[in-house]
C-alpha cells in the first residue's frame, strides 16, 4: 500500500490499521502533508510502516517513528474554496524524498501519472524528485485548489442484463423505495410501492460487484409492500441491494442500486 503526496487537514484520524488480525503489510507512507486534525492525526499503527519524508503538525497519536516523519508547521495557505496550499515560506517546498514505488500501470486505464509529473489540479512537478513538493500541490498555485473527484465523476460503475433501465432518482421516487436499518447487523428490512403487478427481483452484490445471493424473486400485487431478510450470514463491509422491478406487459426491467453497510456489534 503506498500512500504518498497527499494533503491531509482537519480531518478525524488516519487508521494504520493496528488492531485486526490481519493487519495491512508493506505499507508506505511518502511525502505527505498531515496538519491540524479535529483530534489525533493517527492511530493504530502496526509499527511495520515505512516512512518517507513526512510532516506532521498537530498531535501525533502514536510514537514518533525513528525517520522518514517529522513534526512542523507546513504553513498552509486556505484558499477562497476552503481547500489547503503552502505559503511561499512552506518548509513542503522541493521537499520530497525519494524510495516512494511509482504509480501502477494496468492495462486499459490510460494516462496514469506513474511518476507524479502532475499535481492535483494537473500543473508540472518538476522531474527531479528532490524538487518536488510535499502534499497535492506544487508552489506556486497557478490554478485554483479545488475537488477533482466529486460524487458525479467518481465510484464504480454495475453492469445489469438488458433491457432495464438505471434511472435510480426517478425509480426510487416511482416505488418509494426505503431499506432499514442502515447500517444493520442481522436484518435488512425492504419498504416500498408497487403502483401496479410486477415481478419484483433482489439480488444481494459485494462491494466488488459480485453477486451474493437472490433473497426474492417472485410476482408480486399492486400496493405497499414490506419485507424482512436476514442478513446475519454477511460479514462487516459495504453492499448493494440491487432492486429489480419487472413490468409484465412491457417485459422492461427498472434496476435501483441500494447501498447498505453490516457492521456486528
Amino acid at each position: 500500500i503506498h500512500i504518498a503526496f497527499d494533503t491531509i487537514v482537519e480531518c478525524d484520524e488516519f487508521d494504520l490499521g493496528g488492531d485486526g488480525n490481519d493487519p495491512p503489510t508493506n505499507v508506505m507512507i511518502s511525502n505527505n502533508i498531515f496538519s491540524q486534525p479535529l483530534d489525533e492525526l493517527f492511530e493504530d499503527e502496526t509499527g511495520t510502516e515505512t516512512w518517507l519524508g513526512n510532516v506532521s503538525f498537530g498531535s501525533l497519536g502514536i510514537p514518533m517513528p525513528s525517520n522518514g516523519l517529522i513534526e512542523i508547521d507546513p504553513n498552509l495557505l486556505e484558499n477562497s474554496e476552503g481547500f489547503f496550499g503552502l505559503s511561499d515560506d512552506s518548509p513542503a517546498i522541493n521537499g520530497a524524498v525519494q524510495g516512494y514505488a511509482f504509480l501502477p500501470e494496468f492495462e486499459g486505464i490510460e494516462d496514469i501519472d506513474s511518476e507524479i509529473v502532475k499535481d492535483l489540479m494537473k500543473q508540472d512537478r518538476p522531474i527531479e524528485i528532490e524538487e518536488k513538493d510535499l502534499g497535492c500541490n506544487e508552489f506556486p498555485h497557478d490554478v485554483l485548489i479545488q475537488p477533482m473527484a466529486t460524487e458525479e465523476n467518481t465510484g464504480p460503475s454495475y453492469n445489469t442484463d438488458p433491457p432495464s433501465n438505471t434511472n435510480n432518482i426517478l425509480l426510487a421516487e416511482k416505488y418509494d423505495i426505503n431499506v432499514y436499518p442502515n447500517p444493520t447487523s442481522d436484518q435488512l428490512n425492504l419498504r416500498m410501492n408497487m403502483p401496479i403487478r410486477s415481478r419484483l427481483k433482489l439480488e444481494i452484490f459485494n462491494g466488488s460487484g459480485e453477486k451474493i445471493k437472490t433473497i426474492f424473486n417472485e410476482e408480486i400485487q399492486a400496493g405497499e409492500l414490506e419485507q424482512h431478510y436476514n442478513v446475519s450470514y454477511l460479514s462487516d463491509g459495504l453492499y448493494l441491494l440491487q432492486v429489480g422491478v419487472q413490468n409484465p406487459a412491457s417485459n422492461i426491467e427498472e434496476i435501483q442500486l441500494v447501498h447498505f453497510l453490516i457492521i456486528n456489534p
